[in-house]
């Protein structure tokens, strides 16, 4: 499992696709998908990129749509393992070199498969390769797979890599299955399936400390974590009360931004005094 020291990579540059991307930075390979939390399903998507960005000589880019697509359809709700800067950090971490970062409104919603392809990923960013998961759906209700991918790849000279599912005791590693180990506090298991020690955004509120609204958060209690600042530079230990209205309270330095959890002996009890 990963340590924290990698949060300190330098940042990717970062593009809503309405300007080309500089230079250095065209004909990248880049990884479709959501990506929350970057876990050991996306660091096989990640790893495949590499070697497909090796062989070209090319930048390694990634879809980050803002907002996650389930907020804009579902409106908002607590369901982001790593979202605002612990998962730009986990970003950085992965190599990246390019974030694709369009805006997730009605329009972009209803752009239809192909077009989404050829407008957006060739004649915009000018990708050199896409590298996606076997369930991967993109386009107006999901009509775009794998399948059209292999086409218009061959179709318009661009690579299409498909990355089999990560597999942990029989299930396929997934955003759902950490989302499910959260919220019952078994964070033993969300961090096995992460690859990583979990990491959250966390901002001082009047009250102590908050988190982003679409945050996913285990039960109340008192949880053991590590304090970070904006750059994951590991500032402190400390217990964090977790209230159930999601504030938090810990003495925690003033420049801390985000938060590394470990997994307690036992499940808490909901005491946070």
């Amino acid at each position: 499992m990963r340590d924290l020291a990698g949060l300190l990579a330098p940042r990717p540059f970062v593009t809503d696709g309405t300007q080309p991307p500089p230079t250095g930075l065209r004909g990248g390979v880049m990884l479709l998908g959501s990506f929350d939390g970057m876990h050991r399903g996306h660091a096989a998507l990640v790893a495949a990129g590499r070697v497909e960005a090796a062989r070209r000589g090319a930048p390694l880019a990634i879809l980050q749509c803002d907002p996650h697509p389930r907020a804009h359809f579902a409106g908002p709700s607590r369901f982001r393992i790593s979202p605002g800067l612990a998962q730009a950090a986990l970003i950085a971490e992965a190599g990246i070199d390019l974030i694709y970062a369009p805006r997730f409104d009605a329009a972009f919603a209803a752009t239809q498969a192909e077009q989404f392809v050829t407008d957006l990923l060739l004649a915009r960013l000018q990708i050199g390769g896409v590298i996606v998961g076997s369930d991967f759906r993109f386009g107006c209700s999901r009509k775009g797979d794998p399948g059209l991918l292999r086409a218009l790849g061959a179709r318009h000279g661009f690579s299409v890599t498909v990355v089999a599912d990560e597999v942990e005791g029989g299930a396929r590693v997934s955003s759902t299955a950490i989302r499910s180990a959260i919220v019952a506090g078994r964070l033993d298991e969300a961090q096995r399936l992460l690859g990583h020690v979990w990491t959250t955004h966390i901002q001082r509120s009047a009250s102590g400390w908050r988190f982003t609204e679409d945050q996913i958060l285990p039960p109340p209690g008192l949880w053991p974590v590590t304090a970070l600042d904006g750059n994951g530079r590991p500032l402190t230990p400390a217990r964090l009360a977790l209230g159930p209205d999601c504030n938090a309270r810990a003495e925690l330095p003033s420049q801390t931004a985000l938060l590394a959890w470990h997994a307690p002996a036992t499940i808490p009890t909901g005491d946070t005094e």
